[in-house]
């Protein structure tokens, strides 16, 4: 599993800032706090294993970038998809967010 620890980071992601490796055609971000009960019951290893690009961004740790997604309640998925936020969401069981990003993917 990945952190997503900068906003640097997110604006590579969203081509604002030149990147030295091709960037992943998705991205899932997940913005959750350890704190939060909801976000401890998603099991980001089984996420981080079949969604490929899993990133997870801590609001606590990271809330300059939280702020800039106007992320108001977590846990909140971000999807990104060639440097342009396709779609976010908020669910906690991780068979549905699965689902979610699966059926978001196959219809691009």
């Amino acid at each position: 599993m990945k952190y997503l620890v900068s906003q640097e980071e997110f604006e590579i992601l969203l081509g604002k800032i030149p990147s030295e490796k091709p960037l992943p055609d998705t991205t899932v971000i997940l913005f959750s706090a350890k704190w939060c009960g909801p976000c401890a019951r998603i099991n980001k290893e089984e996420l981080s294993q079949v969604i490929p690009n899993f990133l997870v961004c801590d609001i606590d740790m990271n809330d300059y970038t939280a702020g800039y997604c106007g992320i108001r309640k977590i846990p909140t998925f971000l999807v990104v998809h060639k440097t342009k936020v396709l779609e976010t969401f908020t669910l906690f069981r991780t068979e549905e967010i699965v689902k979610k990003v699966n059926d978001l993917i196959s219809n691009l």
